[in-house]
Formats: C-alpha cells, structure tokens, sequence
C-alpha cells in the first residue's frame, strides 16, 4: 500500500474511535441524525454531477444518495460529482459518519486525476483526500468536522495535476448508503410569553393554592422547542413536551420550532412559603433556558393561628391577639321590665314578668320586606377582657334550606370593642356565623361564633263569599307576601279544639293560590280556615312554614 494509502487508513481509524465517543457521550447543544438507512429520509441531502454524469437522491428506493461518472469519454478538468449535506438555520454539522462506496476505472494513461475529497466545506485540515483507484472501496469511518461547518459533503472531481494531460479519462461512482450526522445547536429556546397565577403570586394574598395554569409560548431557532418545565430548583412541578422525540431522529429538526401550551402547576406538591421557581425550556439538542424565574408564596392550608407569622401579615386593630372571644345577640330579643316592676310589691306578684332577659342569639319573625334587624356583639382578649378595637369582623349567613346564595357584611369594632351590622328581614332563615381575624392575612379565623334567624314565611288568605248556604261551596284565595312560586300550602279547618287539613296546593306564578272547598249540607254557624305555608325539606325555600291570617265563614241552611 502506498503512504498515501496508510496516511487515510490511519486517520479514518482514528476519527471513527472519536466519533464514537463523542455519540456515546452526547453533550447538550448536539443532536444526532440518521439518514438514509433504515429507511430514515434523506432530509437536506443534495447530489449533483456534471453532464453527462448522473446524481440521485434514492434513499426510499434504493437506500442511498448516489453521483455516477460513467462513460468512457474524456472528462474535462474541473467536472465534478457531489454528494452534500447543509444544516438547516441555527444548527452546524460537528460529526459525520457515512457509509461510502466507492469505485473507479481507468480508460487510458493519458489522463489527469480523479480526486475524492470527503468533509466539511470549505474545506479544511480536517478533510479526507485520495485520488483515482488509490482512494479506499468503503469508507464508513466518522468524518472530523472541528470547527462544526455549515455543509459537509462526499466529492469527486477531475484535477489538473499532471502537465502533460488536460483531461480524466475514467468511469467513477461515489455511494453513501445511509449513516448519522451530529447537529450542533448553539440556540437555546426563548420566552415569547409566560403568564398566569404564577407570575403574582408574590404574597400571601395572591399566593398558589391548588392547581394553577401557566400558559408559556416559547421559540427555538435550530432544533426545536422539546419541553416547557416548571421547576423547583431540581426538581420538576410540571411539564409539556412538544408532541417529538428529540434523538436519534430521521428529521433534521426534530421538534417544532415553536411551543404554546398551559402546564398544570399542582403547588400542593410544594410547602406553604415562598419558593424560587422557574420556568425552563429545552430544545431538541438540550440546550436549556429559563424563561421565566421568581419568588412565589405557595399557601395551601388554611392561614390562622399556628401559622408563621411572614405568611400571616400586619394585626388586625388595636392589641390584636389570637386569645379572643367574639360574641353576638339580637338586641330586639332583650327584654327589660316595665317600670311599674321597680315597686317592690309589683315584683313580688309579678316574679315572671319583671324578670329581665339578655338579648339572644336566636331571632323569629316573619317576612318584612324593607325593613332590617341589628345583630350586635363585642370582641374582647379572653385573658384581660380588654376591649379589641378597630378589630375587622366578618358576619355570613347560609340559608337553613335551598339555593340562595351567602350573605355577606363586614363590621370593625368601636372603642368599646362593639360591633353591629344590619340584617335584611327578608332574606330568609339563615345561620349566622360571625368570626374575627387577627392579622391581616388570616383565612382562619382567631375566634368564631354563630346566631340564627328564623324567619317565618307570610301569606294572606280570604274566602269568597264569606257567606254561604250549607251546601255551597266557597274558594279560598292566597298569595305569599314574597310572591314564590312552586311552594306547597296545606288548607286547614278549625274542628273540634284544632286545625284539620283538608287541602293541599302548590303557589302559582306571584306566590297565588287557591282552592274550592264544598261546605257539607249539615254545616251551620260560623266556621274558621286558615292557609299553612308548608315547604317540605327539598323545597328551596328559604323561610320557615307559618299559618297565614286566618278567615271566618258563616253558614246558614
């Protein structure tokens, strides 16, 4: 074998031995490629020969990209047959491994040279060269592409090195029959937009608590976006890959060059208190980026005493503690005795009646649109029954039954740690739940109490006719002063020491009613009737059942 011979031997050794490692060990930034075996696609692969030479892409068909210099006719210095590969934007060729053929054939002596060049262009130190039948029948050793070069490519073509010939008289064919090509992508992805809950959640009042979306649309110029992260240091929260399989790849560009999705970021996997997190993207080669980095608070439990006081905020009022008692009452449900009960000798008469009764914690009433009811109490430090002043409390009432929705007032205690709130009377039967806060960001309270409001449903009832024969019949017509529809209402008679239903309805359209009842032929004398509002306990009615007014009818025969 002639030096030039071992001279390429070696060095294909050598570069194949590097080429291997360097896939074994694939750092961040590149990625590998098959191409044409296997039956991989041939994706930014171009062969080219000078007339009359022939070159194809044949990878589907016949697994390989072939350049053909047939004939035995003179080829002309310069004709050229390529076989060549560019990275696609934002990516270089840092390795080649191909799986050449190649042959030639010589037509005569007076012939120039058949060079063969194989590596990256412009060519450098680095590219392999043999010239006519010297050159080796398979080559599938790595190809050195350092520094990475934009376009790598397989060449043969007829030199002008010899002074006496001008001209190549030879048959030669250059065949790549498929092999990987190593990507550099020195772009790590970029943030177009990351947004959501995650981006506010800076203090215990915005904090995460559940699960909440982020939304992230991200671009990659090389080998495209792979994943979106959210992450807590190292460890991931939540993530969305891309829809690919970034390596090995038959595609030049592995992934879409552009991401927008909504990762689910579940923050009970996290404690309560703030957390460094971030938003990363990776593309296809693994280079990484932080799209998006913070200080995030994460409260998933309930903020109240026992919790640290970073996450519970500035006291609410004066000498605020978690040592409180709340109370509330209905002053309407107080009763103070009547002056007359000063005198001794009343009271001793009248025990009952001048006993004083404090306000209560439960009030009954009856429907009364427009008009209100005060529901006071006091916030006091259970060790020194100190006065709480300027102390925030919070009163919600839930209706006893159906749909209807909370409701609402906030109060803030006077200098004497009093409070009061005004109550509609027509909003139902409610429990009442008061409770107080200490500091500023507490969702559970420091202290609670409740008091309920029972309000009785109203509805008017009258007969036509209120006269009547024994015989005849008579219709009682009703409505609910609150005009609800679809409440059942019974129809009762006074006999015999009590009220007896012999009817039942529904309200109409306007809370109406109405029923025809038959008066028995031995009826005589003056008789009573009386409507009962009678939700049952699905009904979504909020009042209690209560009897209307009730009606007298006289009969005579």
């Amino acid at each position: 074998m002639s030096t030039s011979s071992c001279r390429i031997a070696v060095l294909a050794l050598s570069l194949l031995i590097a080429s291997l490692v360097a896939t074994a060990n694939a750092s961040a930034g590149q990625y590998t490629v098959r191409y044409c075996a296997d039956g991989a696609a041939a994706d930014r692969w171009t062969a080219y020969a000078t007339a009359p030479g022939s070159a194809a892409v044949e990878c589907s068909a016949l697994g390989r990209v072939r350049v053909t210099m047939a004939g035995t006719q003179y080829w002309g210095e310069g004709s050229t047959g390529v076989l060549s590969f560019t990275a696609p934007d934002g990516t270089m060729v840092a390795g080649w491994q191909p799986n050449l053929r190649y042959h030639a054939t010589k037509f005569g002596e007076d012939s120039d040279r058949f060079r063969v060049t194989i590596g990256p262009v412009p060519y450098r130190y680095s590219v392999t060269t043999c010239i006519n039948t010297q050159c080796p029948a398979v080559f599938n050793g790595p190809v050195a592409v350092d520094p990475p070069a934009q376009t790598v490519e397989a060449r043969v073509t007829c030199v002008d090195e010899r002074a006496d010939f001008g001209s190549c008289r030879f048959e030669s064919e250059l065949l790549d029959y498929g092999g990987t090509l190593t990507l550099q992508d020195d772009h790590p992805p970029t943030a177009r937009t990351v947004d959501g809950a995650i981006t506010n959640a800076t203090t215990p009042k915005t904090a995460l608590r559940g699960t909440s979306p982020v939304h992230v649309a991200a671009d990659d110029v090389g080998s495209g976006v792979w994943k979106t992260e959210v992450r807590d240091g190292a460890t991931v929260l939540a993530q969305a890959v891309n829809g690919c399989v970034p390596q090995p790849t038959a595609s030049t560009v592995p992934c879409r060059t552009s991401q927008e999705t909504t990762l689910d970021l579940d923050s009970t996997k996290l404690t309560d208190g703030a957390h460094q997190l971030a938003v990363v993207g990776v593309d296809a080669s693994g280079n990484e980026t932080t799209l998006w980095s913070g200080s995030v608070v994460v409260v998933n439990s309930a903020i109240g005493p026992g919790s640290p006081l970073d996450l519970r905020g500035d006291p609410t009022g004066s000498d605020a503690t978690d040592n409180v008692r709340v109370t509330a009452s209905w002053p309407a449900t107080a009763y103070r005795p009547p002056k007359r009960c000063r005198r001794a000798t009343y009271r001793k008469h009248h025990r009952k009646a001048c006993r004083a009764r404090a306000a209560s914690q439960t009030y009954r009433g009856s429907f009364a649109p427009g008009r209100s009811l005060v529901l006071t109490g006091r916030v006091s430090n259970t060790g020194t029954r100190d006065a709480i002043t300027g102390a925030p409390v919070q009163v919600r009432g839930d209706v006893l039954r159906g749909g209807a929705a909370p409701w609402t007032v906030a109060a803030t205690t006077d200098p004497t740690g009093r409070w009061r709130v005004k109550v509609p009377r027509d909003m139902g039967a409610r429990q009442i739940s008061v409770r107080y806060f200490s500091r500023q960001n507490d969702t559970r309270e420091s202290a609670r109490t409740s008091a309920l409001l029972l309000i009785r449903a109203k509805a008017t009832l009258r007969a036509v006719p209120k006269r009547a024969r024994a015989g005849g019949a008579v219709r009682f017509v009703g409505q609910l002063a609150d005009r609800s529809p679809d409440i059942p209402v019974v129809l009762e008679a006074y006999s015999r020491g009590r009220y007896r239903t012999f009817a039942t309805t529904t309200t109409r359209t306007g809370g109406r009613f109405s029923v025809r009842y038959r008066l028995g032929r031995g009826f005589r004398g003056s008789y009573r009737f009386r409507a009962r509002v009678q939700p049952t306990r699905t009904t979504p009615y909020p009042y209690v059942g209560a009897p209307s007014n009730p009606v007298t009818v006289r009969v005579r025969r």
